[in-house]
């Protein structure tokens, strides 16, 4: 692995990674000292300035900048909960966006998973009927935001009847309570993403319509291996299961969106922001699930 000087970190977006945290002990050598998958760092812009809201508009507001994100970054290596974090070439991105530093720090893995998901795996079209099961949590609001403005029709669901109301106002045209028990109160549903996980794919399966894919993207419901699988009886007649795993983001893909969310006026889903001298109150409000949308830190000015 090439890597090529200390970075400075501006902004850092938190992700959760449940599946990691349970098997860490495994995945992370001693010396690995800094967590975090994700970065926005600086690279400078023609006038040599930092960029900023008033740089938004015309020629002048498209911004040269970098994304870092995955690649062993904070498992493998030392992650971006820092002020320079030194990062592999190979997983460092150029982007050009009209966007201010914590929007950038929203897209990166987050969107880059759903991205690939979306249209990596089942290829998303606005004549499909996506459901998403467990929408709130960041990935899933990202999920309805991308799928809505391709004009998608998108059922959500969430296990907590105190989060109904953020499902019709996240854009969800259906909303379920959900019990584990999805069969028969649903219908008509081409692609499903399944943030769960394995403690629910079987389940979401038996939902979908002849030609319709399931792609396993989430483990929010902490079971991590599939014991006694067997892919002829557990996987429906005529429908396909898929999974994205995050780990290899490539140049194309990372300006893909960005150009995306650019030509769709779209401004990523931000929680919260916290100043990095106050990273802990941010690791903790992820951690008790309070914030609806993406949770930023911002490092230095």
């Amino acid at each position: 692995t090439c890597f090529r000087g200390y970075k400075k970190v501006r902004t850092c977006g938190l992700f959760r990674h449940l599946y990691n945290e349970n098997h860490r002990q495994a995945m992370v050598p001693a010396e690995t000292k800094l967590i975090k998958q994700e970065v926005c760092i600086v690279i400078t812009r023609n006038s040599g300035n930092a960029p900023s809201a008033s740089c938004l508009h015309g020629t002048e507001g498209v911004l040269r900048l970098q994304e870092a994100l995955m690649g062993g970054m904070g498992r493998s290596f030392n992650g971006s909960y820092a002020e320079y974090a030194l990062l592999p070439t190979h997983h460092v991105f150029p982007v050009e966006t009209a966007l201010i530093w914590e929007e950038m720090a929203a897209i990166s893995e987050t969107y880059f998973t759903e991205w690939g998901s979306l249209f990596q795996c089942f290829r998303l079209t606005k004549e499909d009927k996506l459901l998403v099961r467990s929408v709130t949590c960041a990935l899933g609001y990202v999920a309805i935001q991308l799928a809505k403005s391709l004009g998608c029709t998108v059922v959500g669901t969430t296990y907590r009847e105190s989060k109904m109301e953020l499902l019709k106002e996240a854009g969800c045209d259906e909303c379920i309570l959900d019990d584990g028990n999805l069969r028969g109160k649903v219908s008509g549903v081409t692609k499903a993403l399944e943030l769960i996980g394995i403690k629910t794919v079987k389940d979401t399966m038996m939902c979908m319509e002849q030609g319709g894919i399931v792609c396993n993207t989430g483990v929010l419901g902490k079971v991590y291996d599939w014991n006694h699988f067997d892919s002829i009886k557990d996987i429906p007649n005529g429908v396909c299961l898929t999974g994205f795993y995050s780990n290899y983001p490539i140049t194309k893909m990372m300006q893909d969106i960005f150009s995306f969310m650019d030509a769709h006026q779209l401004k990523p889903l931000i929680g919260a922001t916290y100043d990095f001298d106050n990273v802990r109150e941010a690791c903790i409000a992820l951690d008790e699930g309070k914030v609806n949308g993406k949770i930023v830190v911002k490092v230095g000015d």
